[in-house]
């Protein structure tokens, strides 16, 4: 299970130095796991629409952007 900071902003910095380090897999899940725990910081649900989206998951990433 991916690690959880417990400031948003924090977490998302670190999902997105690990998508930058070419492991988008863990990324995502780094940052699904954000998104459930911070459910109302924007930001973190535009970047989970983001990397579904750049994994291909485009019903996923619709849906998380109409949420």
């Amino acid at each position: 299970m991916p690690p959880r900071p417990s400031a948003p902003d924090s977490g998302l910095a670190l999902a997105l130095r690990v998508l930058a380090a070419g492991r988008a897999g863990e990324a995502l899940a780094m940052v699904a796991a954000l998104a459930e725990t911070f459910p109302d910081h924007a930001p973190t649900r535009r970047a989970h629409a983001d990397l579904l989206e750049r994994l291909g998951r485009l019903d996923e990433a619709a849906t998380e952007i109409a949420t």
